[in-house]
């Protein structure tokens, strides 16, 4: 009796847990009918508001590209449509069209997307939005509406005419480097008919080019950004046309890309031209600086302090720095042959440095007949600006910068004016030639004394280098071109002006040349002020 009670207590819980099962399956049932109601409804409304667009609209699988819907517009242009794939109906192709944007489609967050076409059956252009859109079923599908563009032909026939008035080539290529548009100055740059350049391939005109990398090019161009290059085209004769090239592409359209090119055989020409021209000088130059250093050589090897020796030495240093300048404003006057201010001022840049030049060799030959060196007022910071404008074509071409902080205050001194510009040139080419790249230049004074220091960032100078650095032809350059004379020279000068000068450095650290000047006249209580002149 008491096993009879317990199985029918567990055919009960049996029995109870099934229907609340069974009450489960048909609720959600229900749940699910209700769902796909509200979805067909939505559908049905989506779809009688787009029956009432005049565009063409369709809704169609970006997978099988099967139409699935398609609105009353899209029948009056195109037929029934349904059932059928897209580039079928539209493009009349047995496969995708190549512009297909169902690639694209992944989920409705994606953005929509525009593209332009051309039907082949009205040959009417098109400006088609599409977009991912949910479907009652669960997928994602390809919701796009074409849009008729009624003056693109104008509009086309007008890019056309601009193109093919245009002085540069013109032409367009796919993503395979097959040619597909050429402009006028396209035919007459290569030599080519429209007709023979449009069944070419861009490797068949680009000298340079394999198939290979042409292709590459393109597709870099079409995932990143345009280029622009130089190379050479194969003229119709045979000869080589140098071109500078520019690559972009459509940003609706991925399919093509388009470039414009001009020759520069002309340019290449001059350039060519001006380069013999300055190797030739450098040839000349070369030689004088050879001839320089061997009579230099002669009279160190004779008599290292003989006056004679000294006194060609002194020539040479002193005139290369002037001559070096010559050299730099006349092969930026040969590389600026087209630019008329950039020629006039490496001219007049030219004339001053050889007028530099005719003064000291005036000024040697008075030091050679033993007389004083004239002496008046000047003001210090005047030698300093025009000591940075003589040699701001070197220290340009080295990529030295070059700054001024100087004491509007500073009382004037008792100077030969070009001895003075001969000091500071050699501190700043002597920087420069020590691999600086920024060089201070300031000036100061106290009440008894007027400095000017020179500082540079460049490789340093040893404790050893610095004994002998102001002695006579010691260099620490002399397989460069080095004399042995500058510091020796600027020592002798500031000497002669009763000064001192003293340098600190270390190797790997700035570089501190320190000039001791007395002034012409002793001020007292005057303020110290500085302004900088870049």
């Amino acid at each position: 009796m008491g096993n009879t009670i317990r199985d029918q207590d567990a055919h009960d819980r049996q029995v109870d847990a099934l229907r609340a099962h069974i009450r489960e399956l048909q609720h959600a049932q229900q749940s699910t009918e209700h769902t796909q109601k509200i979805r067909e409804r939505e559908r049905q409304e989506l779809l009688a508001i787009a029956n009432m667009v005049d565009h063409p609209i369709f809704v169609s699988d970006p997978n099988t590209y099967e139409v699935l819907y398609a609105n009353e517009a899209f029948k009056k242009q195109w037929g029934q449509g349904v059932g059928k794939t897209c580039h079928e109906i539209i493009h009349s192709l047995n496969v995708p069209h190549e512009q297909c944007p169902s690639a694209y489609v992944s989920d409705e967050s994606s953005p929509p997307g525009i593209l332009e076409f051309q039907a082949p059956k009205d040959l009417r252009w098109y400006r088609c939005i599409h977009k991912a859109i949910p479907w009652p079923d669960g997928r994602t599908l390809r919701y796009q509406m074409a849009i008729a563009i009624a003056d693109h032909q104008q509009t086309r026939r007008r890019e056309a005419s601009i193109l093919q008035t245009a002085a540069d080539g013109f032409y367009t290529v796919d993503t395979q480097g097959k040619i597909l548009e050429v402009n006028q100055a396209c035919c007459h740059l290569t030599g080519y008919t429209e007709q023979e350049l449009l069944s070419m391939t861009l490797h068949d005109l680009d000298v340079m080019e394999t198939a290979q990398n042409a292709t590459s090019r393109i597709q870099r161009v079409l995932q990143t950004e345009p280029l622009r290059f130089e190379t050479s085209y194969r003229r119709k004769d045979g000869t080589q046309l140098p071109v500078e090239v520019v690559i972009n592409c459509p940003q609706d359209e991925k399919g093509y890309v388009f470039a414009f090119f001009r020759d520069v055989s002309v340019s290449k020409q001059t350039e060519e031209a001006a380069r013999k021209r300055c190797h030739k000088l450098e040839k000349k130059m070369a030689k004088r600086d050879k001839e320089l250093r061997h009579w230099r050589d002669t009279a160190v090897h004779s008599e290292p302090f003989a006056s004679i020796g000294m006194l060609t030495a002194g020539i040479a240093h002193e005139m290369n720095n002037p001559i070096g300048a010559i050299l730099l404003a006349a092969q930026d006057a040969l590389a600026s042959s087209k630019d008329k201010k950039n020629v006039t001022q490496a001219l007049t840049e030219i004339v001053n440095q050889a007028i530099r030049a005719k003064n000291i060799a005036r000024h040697t030959l008075k030091c050679a007949r033993q007389e004083i060196s004239d002496k008046c007022p000047a003001d210090l910071n005047d030698i300093v600006r025009h000591a940075k404008i003589l040699t701001s074509q070197y220290t340009a071409r080295v990529r030295c910068h070059t700054a001024l902080v100087l004491d509007k205050d500073l009382p004037p001194v008792n100077m030969s004016q070009l001895e003075m510009e001969q000091v500071v040139v050699n501190l700043i080419r002597n920087a420069t030639e020590a691999s600086a790249s920024n060089i201070v230049i300031t000036t100061d004074h106290s009440h008894d004394r007027v400095y000017l220091t020179v500082k540079d960032d460049g490789h340093g100078i040893t404790k050893k280098e610095i004994k002998h650095l102001f002695g006579v032809f010691y260099t620490t350059r002399k397989n460069r071109g080095g004399t042995g004379l500058g510091l020796n020279i600027t020592h002798r000068i500031v000497r002669d002006h009763g000064g001192t000068i003293e340098v600190a450095s270390e190797p790997g650290k700035e570089t501190l040349f320190t000039i001791c000047l007395p002034p012409l006249l002793r001020p007292s209580g005057e303020t110290n002020g500085q302004s900088a002149d870049h």
